[in-house]
């Protein structure tokens, strides 16, 4: 994980590139992939002759700067769980959904994931109306979904943390008729490192792990996917304090890479801890919405009891 002191130099960094941004006449963004170091050179004197500022960018960074809306749901109804629901999540923030039991919030996101099937309205991404039938639609859109089940919906328990780590991007480590075990067994081990996952091997069965590195498995499964939006359901449901410290460390640094993050969470705390803005439900409505500054568990109370 990284430290405080490299994810405070991301802020500053991006704060400075979106200033740059929001004082500049002009700007042009393009691909940066295939230049060599003497064009690149090259490049860089005569931009610099002509008085253009020259950055090369990562594209993580530079969605944060421009922090636009990533996700964009638009009059939502389901059937039988839920109606009208509207909300956006913009990239590198952290979007929280409250409510209490029966609130219809899990039906909501496996509708957007596409493992429940809308009635009507849209869901849109970087502007883009998508047409999501089911869940590999949304994967292949960028959008994916932590179950708050991960060992019925997340993982399979009898097999190892190699083979769980891969189950979303197996099509990467096919080649032929065989399969790059190399390639394969280096993601896993530098998911083990960055998330600090306690496993004696990549062998080891899954079933065996504690609930926090459980957790862990099934996250570095989604995001071996890079994922642009990542939806969180109860996502330190069932673990201890200090696995909770580190699944919060994880969820802060993919926002601080700029991923969009929604957090369904039954924990009050937990929301006004870890969110930026929050959607309260009640009984398949979206019945507030609250800036980080309104933030209350009172607040978010009556607005998850409210049935108007």
């Amino acid at each position: 994980m990284p430290s405080a002191k490299i994810l405070s130099e991301k802020q500053a960094y991006v704060a400075d590139l979106k200033a740059k941004f929001e004082s500049a006449v002009s700007g042009c963004v393009v691909a940066y992939g295939g230049i060599n170091v003497e064009n690149d050179t090259k490049l860089r004197k005569e931009l610099r002759e002509a008085g253009v500022d020259y950055m090369v960018v990562k594209n993580t960074m530079l969605r944060l700067a421009v922090k636009g809306t990533s996700l964009e749901v638009k009059g939502l109804e389901h059937d039988k769980y839920f109606r009208d629901i509207n909300f956006h999540a913009r990239y590198g923030e952290i979007v929280g959904f409250a409510g209490l039991v029966g609130a219809r919030r899990t039906e909501l996101m496996k509708t957007i994931f596409g493992a429940y099937q809308k009635a009507g309205g849209d869901i849109y991404l970087d502007g883009k109306k998508l047409e999501i039938k089911r869940p590999q639609d949304a994967i292949d859109n960028g959008i994916v979904y932590v179950s708050e089940d991960r060992r019925d919906e997340g993982l399979i328990l009898k097999n190892d943390v190699k083979f769980n780590m891969g189950l979303v991007c197996l099509g990467d480590f096919i080649r032929g008729v065989g399969v790059k075990h190399g390639a394969w067994d280096k993601m896993v081990e530098d998911y083990r490192k960055k998330f600090s996952i306690k496993i004696t091997s990549s062998r080891q069965l899954t079933g065996n792990l504690s609930g926090g590195n459980q957790q862990k498995v099934v996250l570095s499964k989604w995001l071996a996917k890079k994922p642009k939006v990542i939806i969180l359901d109860e996502p330190t449901r069932g673990i201890d304090v200090g696995s909770k410290a580190e699944i919060y460390a994880i969820i802060d640094e993919l926002a601080a890479e700029g991923v969009s993050i929604i957090m369904v969470s039954s924990e009050l705390p937990e929301i006004i801890n870890m969110c930026n803005r929050c959607y309260v439900m009640c009984e398949g409505r979206i019945t507030g919405e609250l800036a980080e500054e309104e933030f209350s568990q009172e607040s978010m109370m009556t607005f998850a009891t409210s049935r108007e």
